[in-house]
């Protein structure tokens, strides 16, 4: 295919963006006039863009080139618009390549020391050219062909769905939804905006996002790469599963939301504040266009009204990052198969008696001379007593915890410790994962206060 043809054809798209037309702007002055000067600095400096990194799976080598006054990364199977040279700070040159999804996966750095071409940041300038039933399409295909650079990550896809004008702040918030880029603090308060379900799909989804790089704000929170290398995605799935009602609340931290944000009248919270969308445009000081700190201290006024106070964030992403250790630390220690529960029902058990049997010691995860390699989920050491929480695979074959064997050595250790507490006239507790977690543990405490030690 000559020149003229690829050229011709790399403003074609499926999304009916006129990328002539913005690619001919890079040339033209305010006044419609074409910018000379402008013109014939690229043609002066064009052999400077001598390190291209570049792969389309289309063609096998690129050059820069100048027709008609435009710049182009010509392919000899493809062809994409550039801007025009840059000279950065580095005493670099490149220029930015207008570049949308094609179908085929596209590796472009950012790295202006390495490479003369430069994916174009700027998209959001075009992105709005886009019908809204394409919208979505546009997405998918941003992230297939796209995903696989460095740069494609969480904040470059929000910022996509956040400053496209063609959806309503709700679809923009779903949009962010579906494709798991909330953060934990705004997928909570959308659940008491939208009263969505929160779904077994929503841990494993969540707990997917702490592993990678791309897709979630690392200096919030990332498991670690060796954990990775333990916990495959299957097995981050059958964990999910277990969790209960009560697990999801616990894991949202539900109870601090509820009693620290005022939910009575969330429904009026405008979701572009939660989003943190448009604040500059929405909220601006007419009298004082130079006053740059009062959009952003309106926007806090908004969302302190609702008591979404910055210190009420942190404390929630703190106590949210605490539950995610715990998650981790267990995950890497369920190669051993402990019991499901330990990190919530197990420290909800432990947590009752301490505060329940003040003046006794009560100790976690204890193991008595007695009971050999094995531990009690609690034990009161002056009243010889330990309680057991038994999740759902000491009855049931599960395969999280190795299916049919699993179950059976599960089952053989709980009579071990059973013949061993009767042998070391140890009172034992179990409560069993069905039972009311409540109700046990109050009429456990009557009989144990009961008891004539």
């Amino acid at each position: 295919m000559n020149k003229e043809k690829l050229i011709e054809i790399s403003y074609l798209n499926k999304y009916n963006i006129d990328l002539k037309s913005i690619h001919q702007r890079s040339i033209v002055k305010s006044n419609f006039e074409l910018n000379q000067r402008q013109i014939d600095y690229n043609k002066e400096n064009i052999h400077r863009l001598n390190k291209i990194i570049f792969d389309d799976g289309i063609s096998s080598s690129f050059e820069v080139i100048v027709h008609n006054n435009l710049l182009y990364l010509l392919g000899d199977k493809s062809c994409y618009p550039c801007g025009n040279i840059i000279h950065s700070s580095s005493d670099t040159f490149w220029v930015p390549v207008y570049i949308l999804p094609n179908n085929n996966k596209i590796l472009i750095t950012q790295d202006v020391l390495n490479s003369s071409v430069l994916y174009f940041l700027s998209s959001y300038d075009y992105i709005n050219q886009i019908e809204t039933t394409l919208f979505n399409t546009y997405i998918t295909d941003y992230l297939y062909s796209f995903s696989d650079n460095i740069w494609c990550g969480r904040t470059e896809i929000r910022g996509i769905i956040t400053c496209y004008n063609n959806i309503t702040p709700t679809e923009k918030f779903n949009l962010l939804k579906h494709y798991k880029l909330l953060s934990p603090f705004e997928f909570i308060i959308g659940y008491y905006i939208f009263q969505y379900k929160i779904t077994n799909q929503d841990i494993l989804d969540c707990l997917i996002n702490f592993r990678k790089k791309t897709f979630i704000n690392t200096k919030f929170y990332q498991f670690a790469k060796s954990t990775n290398e333990i916990i495959d995605i299957t097995y981050l799935e059958q964990y999910s599963e277990l969790f209960d009602d009560n697990d999801i609340r616990r894991f949202y931290i539900l109870d601090y939301i509820e009693n620290n944000v005022f939910l009575d009248n969330i429904l009026e919270l405008d979701i572009n504040d939660l989003l943190g969308i448009d604040i500059h445009t929405r909220y601006k000081n007419i009298e004082d266009e130079f006053d740059y700190n009062y959009p952003k201290n309106k926007h806090n006024e908004t969302l302190n009204s609702f008591n979404l106070t910055q210190n009420v964030k942190k404390e929630f992403e703190q106590l949210f990052i605490n539950n995610l250790k715990e998650i981790e630390k267990y995950l890497r220690n369920t190669k051993g198969f402990k019991d499901i529960g330990s990190y919530y029902k197990e420290t909800i058990v432990y947590n009752f008696f301490k505060e329940n049997l003040l003046g006794y010691n009560i100790i976690s995860q204890y193991s008595p001379k007695w009971l050999g390699r094995q531990r009690f989920d609690v034990y009161i050491k002056e009243l010889n007593i330990a309680i057991e929480y038994n999740g759902k695979q000491h009855y049931e074959s599960i395969s999280f915890f190795g299916g049919d064997e699993g179950l059976k050595q599960n089952q053989i250790r709980d009579l071990e410790k059973q013949k061993k507490c009767f042998e070391n006239n140890c009172k034992l507790y179990i409560i069993n994962y069905d039972e009311d977690l409540s109700l046990k543990l109050n009429n456990i405490l009557t009989e144990i206060k009961n008891l004539n030690y």
